[in-house]
């Protein structure tokens, strides 16, 4: 396994073996099949032949013991060579260029055949009678064409396709993309629908990059025939989602404390983490010792002060040693805490101890439950309102790999979250931050992990 694939099921699975390497018979079927596009039907009375080879290669050739096949291409012709052990018929389905027009032999005589429009080509099928060996030659002159369109496409826009060489004679959009479509023979005016990222831009940078990929076709034709003509482009949101420039954050700061000894099977010492088969996951280390050996020792308590520089200063109270892991998978998958002090901002440093598994998914979510406070001992009102935040994987939290590991073996590591992230040798944490909006008097908040693989691990909150 290459390198840059390193760290995916099932590499990472508890047991390994060889059974996960694919067999000398995959890779004969697509050398076969897939490459030279042989296949027996009928039991055995029906030689089947749909090429697959790449429009560059000039020749290919295989021999086996009841067939043989040579290729010959060049950029206006196709030759076939087929040779059987027995008097067999065939039928060949090959995949060609756009042309105005096809000149199909067998054995130097011209044959009918049957054209049918594929994505970028042709589809040409032939039946050829039974015999040893037969030479198929197709000639053609493909159309050259050009189409000049936008590659990035913002949503409810109007845009055109201007194509050269052949003519537009309709459009098919399966994903359902535009909502205004009108051609003439070389122009296409289009508009593209609103909302077609809505459902993906929660995962940041990763999920705008993946799914902003579409494609509807333009059916084109040359002469008598026709084919259709993928438009790939990506959709540009109306609002991109973009990493925001981290600045120094400003006002008072107050630790939210965790009742510690509320549930003791919650609080997990890395040494415990180290040895938890439930959540399939093995430390490297104490997730925590680098980061907490650059901060200040409270000198009143176990606590030590960390300042977090990648999220504007913000400075959290760490327990050394200490995670309160969040996991359906240890039967533990949420914790609540009393809180009861005013806020209008909240931020949490967090583990998500996610993995590939769990791309583009929600992993955990974070609620606040607010309220009205009276009078000096601040008793809160009957009318509690809560804000909810979905933390999303990518786009809320980063893999918790370090960055020495996850550069190696992990395919999603700091990075392509939008929260800030920090990396140490132990672990990479996520400050999420929530913005109240205005200050609220916090009652509590509950912290939950989502699904049975995801766990969250709390490190600490900060109120400011």
């Amino acid at each position: 396994m290459s390198p840059e694939n390193k760290g995916c099921y099932p590499e990472t699975a508890p047991v390994r073996g060889t059974w996960f390497s694919p067999t000398a018979s995959f890779y004969l079927e697509g050398i076969i099949e897939g490459l030279f596009g042989l296949r027996f039907k009928e039991g055995g009375k029906l030689l089947v032949v749909t090429p697959g080879i790449p429009n560059d290669w000039t020749n290919a050739s295989i021999k086996l013991p009841s067939v043989s096949v040579d290729f010959k291409q060049t950029k206006n012709s196709r030759q076939l060579i087929l040779t059987t052990k027995e008097n067999l018929p065939a039928e060949i389905n090959w995949t060609l260029p756009l042309s105005d027009s096809y000149s199909v032999k067998v054995n130097g005589k011209k044959v009918k055949a049957e054209f049918t429009p594929t994505v970028k080509g042709v589809k040409v099928k032939i039946k050829i009678a039974s015999g040893k060996k037969h030479i198929l030659k197709i000639d053609f002159k493909p159309a050259e064409i050009k189409i000049k369109y936008p590659k990035n496409i913002e949503e409810g826009s109007a845009f055109n396709c201007k194509i050269k060489n052949a003519d537009i004679i309709g459009i098919e959009d399966p994903g359902k993309l535009l909502t205004s479509i009108s051609y003439t023979k070389n122009k296409a005016d289009l508009k593209l629908s609103t909302g077609l990222m809505d459902d993906f831009l929660n995962f940041g940078q990763l999920g705008e990059k993946t799914f902003s990929r579409r494609t509807f076709f333009l059916k084109l034709q040359a002469g008598n025939f026709s084919t259709l003509w993928p438009i790939n482009f990506k959709v540009k949101p109306v609002i991109i989602s973009e990493d925001k420039k981290v600045t120094p954050s400003s006002g008072k700061f107050s630790t939210i404390p965790f009742e510690r000894n509320q549930s003791s099977s919650n609080w997990l010492t890395f040494r415990v983490f180290d040895s938890a088969p439930a959540l399939g996951l093995t430390a490297l280390k104490d997730p925590l010792a680098d980061l907490v050996s650059k901060g200040k020792k409270s000198p009143d308590s176990d606590f030590v002060n960390v300042t977090i520089k990648e999220a504007g200063n913000i400075p959290f109270d760490v327990e050394p040693g200490k995670l309160l892991v969040l996991s359906d998978k240890i039967h533990n998958p949420s914790s609540s805490f009393r809180v009861d002090k005013k806020a209008g901002k909240l931020h949490f440093l967090v583990v998500a101890f996610v993995n590939n598994k769990d791309v583009f998914s929600e992993v955990g979510e974070i609620i606040v439950r607010c309220a009205k406070p009276k009078g000096e001992h601040a008793v809160v009102s009957p009318e509690p309102h809560l804000i909810q935040k979905t933390l999303y994987y990518p786009g809320n939290v980063d893999n918790w790999m370090p960055t020495p590991i996850s550069h190696t073996y992990d395919s999603f590591g700091k990075g392509w979250s939008t929260s800030p992230a920090l990396s140490t040798s132990g672990a990479t944490f996520s400050i999420i931050t929530i913005d109240l909006g205005k200050t609220e008097f916090v009652e509590s908040i509950t912290v939950s992990s989502l699904g049975r693989m995801p766990a969250i691990a709390v490190v600490a909150i900060t109120a400011q």
